[in-house]
C-alpha cells in the first residue's frame, strides 16, 4: 500500500505529458467571401456635386482578395429624382439643388449594401474678364452719333452666373453711356468707357471714345436702282416714285401704305413689313446712311419711327446692318451710324415701326449712302 501512494506522483506527472502531447490545436481560416462594399473618395459618406456637374461613383469591395463572382452587378438608385439620377453605371448627374440618399445593392449578394448622402447645390462662376471687341478698343465718332456698345462686349467665361455688366463714362459731357452700354457722343474730345461686373469680381473692361469733326462723303449715286416691296400710290402732290429719293429734291421722294392701310387704291396687308432695296450696281463699302424728310411736310406721323438695314451681294440672301434704328420723325434728316465700314451692291431698308393712328403711308424724301472721314 505504501508503495502504491508513492508511484501516485509519477503517474500524474505521466498522465499531464500524455494529455500535452495530444493537445488537438484549431486553425481559423479567413472566409474569402464579399464583406461589404464602400463608396472611395468622399467624406462623411457624402458625395457633394454641384449643378453643373456629373460625379462618377467608384467602390472597393472588402476584404481585398475577396473571390467576387463574375461579373457582379451594382444597382444604383436614387431616393429622390429631383435633386439627382444615377445611371446604370454609377454616373451621377444634377437635376436639382437639395439632398437625398444614394442606394447601393449588387445582384450576386443581396447583403452588399452601402448608402451615401448626395448634396447637390448651385456652382458660383465668378466673371473672370471683360473684352471690347479689337475695332471699339479706339473708336471715333461724330457729335450725335450712338454706339450700342453691348453687342462689342464679350464676358468671360461663358456660363458666368451673372455675366451683367454696368458702364461708366470718365467724361460725360463728351460723351454719355447707360448702364446698358448705349453712348452718345455730346461734344468734341475723349471720354474712357469703363466696363464694371455686377457680380463684384476685381476685373474690368475699358475702351477710349475719341468725339471729333467729321466730313461725310456721299457716294455717287447715278444710275442706283430702288425697288419698293409693294404697289406704291398715286401720290401725285409727292411726286411720289422710287428714284425720287435719288433726286436731290425735298419735295419729292418714296411714299408708302402703311400696314393695315388703303391709300390711293393700294391696300397693304397688316403684319407686312414695308421696305425697299437699293441696287448701287456694284459692291460699295459704307458707313453710314443719311435720309432727309419731306420739306413741304412737317406731319411727323407720315415719316419712320423706327427702321432696320440689310446688306446683300446677289439680292437673296440679306445680312442684318442694324435693327431698329430710330427714325427722328421730329428732325428735318438723320443720319444713321454704321459701327463699322460694311461692303455690299444691295442695301434693304425696312420701316419696323410708324405711327399707328394717324396718316396712311410713310414717307421719305432723300436717300443718301457714303463715308465718313474724322478730322
Amino acid at each position: 500500500m505504501k508503495d502504491y501512494i508513492k508511484s501516485l506522483p509519477i503517474l500524474s506527472i505521466a498522465l499531464s505529458l500524455l494529455l500535452i502531447g495530444c493537445e488537438t490545436k484549431t486553425e481559423y481560416i479567413e472566409s474569402l467571401e464579399p464583406q461589404s462594399i464602400k463608396i472611395l473618395d468622399i467624406t462623411d459618406n457624402t458625395i457633394s456635386v454641384y449643378t453643373t456637374e456629373s460625379y462618377q461613383i467608384e467602390l472597393s469591395v472588402s476584404p481585398e482578395n475577396a473571390e467576387i463572382k463574375a461579373p457582379v452587378v451594382y444597382l444604383y438608385r436614387s431616393s429622390d429624382k429631383d435633386v439627382f439620377i444615377v445611371s446604370e453605371n454609377g454616373l451621377i448627374t444634377a437635376t436639382g439643388i437639395g439632398e437625398a440618399v444614394l442606394h447601393i445593392t449588387t445582384t450576386e449578394y443581396p447583403g452588399l449594401r452601402a448608402l451615401a448622402m448626395v448634396k447637390v447645390s448651385d456652382r458660383y462662376f465668378d466673371v473672370t474678364s471683360i473684352e471690347v471687341d479689337p475695332e471699339f478698343k479706339n473708336y471715333s465718332m461724330a457729335i450725335g452719333a450712338t454706339l450700342d456698345l453691348s453687342g462689342h462686349v464679350t464676358i468671360k467665361p461663358d456660363n458666368a452666373t451673372n455675366p451683367a455688366v454696368t458702364y461708366q463714362s470718365s467724361n460725360t459731357e463728351v460723351a454719355t453711356i447707360t448702364e446698358l452700354g448705349f453712348i452718345e457722343a455730346k461734344s468734341l474730345g475723349t471720354t474712357t468707357i469703363k466696363i464694371i461686373p455686377i457680380d463684384g469680381s476685381p476685373v474690368y473692361g475699358e475702351c477710349t471714345i475719341n468725339v471729333k469733326e467729321v466730313t461725310y462723303t456721299h457716294l455717287d449715286r447715278a444710275n442706283w436702282i430702288v425697288t419698293p416691296s409693294h404697289a406704291l400710290p398715286k401720290d401725285v402732290a409727292f411726286k411720289n416714285a422710287p428714284e425720287s429719293i435719288l433726286d436731290g429734291k425735298l419735295d419729292t421722294g418714296l411714299s408708302m401704305v402703311k400696314p393695315g392701310k388703303t391709300f390711293e387704291g393700294v391696300t397693304v396687308p397688316a403684319g407686312d413689313i414695308p421696305s425697299f432695296v437699293v441696287d448701287m450696281g456694284k459692291e460699295e463699302t459704307f458707313e453710314y446712311l443719311r435720309i432727309d424728310h419731306r420739306s413741304t411736310s412737317s406731319y411727323e406721323y407720315l415719316r419712320p419711327y423706327k427702321l432696320s438695314l440689310f446688306g446683300s451681294n446677289d439680292n437673296t440672301i440679306f445680312t442684318p446692318i442694324l435693327e431698329n434704328v430710330a427714325g427722328q420723325p421730329t428732325e428735318p434728316n438723320f443720319t444713321i451710324h454704321i459701327p463699322v465700314k460694311v461692303k455690299y451692291r444691295y442695301i434693304k431698308v425696312a420701316y419696323t415701326e410708324w405711327n399707328t393712328k394717324s396718316g396712311s403711308s410713310i414717307q421719305i424724301s432723300e436717300l443718301n449712302i457714303g463715308n465718313k472721314t474724322f478730322q
